[in-house]
C-alpha cells in the first residue's frame, strides 16, 4: 500500500492531493499568490484526515516565484522528515511534460505529480 502526499506552490494557487494505490482520495486548490504558507497547513490536515500514514511525499520545484516555492519545498520536506515518509520527491513540471508522464495525478489544469 502506497500512499502520496502531493504538494504543489509554484503558481498563484496551492494545491495538495492524496493518492492512495493510485486512487485519488483528495485533490483541493486555493487561489491566493500571498497565502501559501496560511493556506498550505490546512489544506495538509484536510487531507490527513483520511489516511493515518504518508508513505510518499511529492512537491513541484517549478518553475514558478521563489517565495511561492520555497514555501511548498520547505513544508514537505519538514512534513516527511516529521512523519517518517520513505521518500521526498521533488517535481519539476517541465521535466514532466518532456517527459510525457503517463501516471500522474491531477492537481491543476497543465500541472500533474508523477507516481
Amino acid at each position: 500500500m502506497s500512499t502520496v502526499l502531493a504538494i504543489d506552490t509554484s503558481t498563484s494557487q496551492t494545491c495538495v492531493a492524496l493518492v492512495e494505490n493510485g486512487k485519488v482520495l483528495f485533490n483541493k486548490s486555493h487561489l491566493d499568490p500571498l497565502a501559501h504558507g496560511e493556506v498550505l497547513p490546512k489544506l495538509v490536515a484536510q487531507a490527513l484526515k483520511l489516511t493515518a500514514k504518508v508513505d510518499l511525499v511529492a512537491v513541484g520545484m517549478g518553475p514558478g516565484p521563489f517565495t511561492g516555492l520555497r514555501v511548498g519545498i520547505t513544508f514537505a520536506q519538514s512534513y516527511a522528515l516529521a512523519a517518517g515518509a520513505l521518500a521526498r520527491l521533488l517535481v519539476c513540471e517541465l521535466e514532466l511534460h518532456s517527459r510525457k508522464v503517463t501516471h500522474s495525478v491531477p492537481v491543476l489544469i497543465g500541472q500533474a505529480f508523477a507516481l
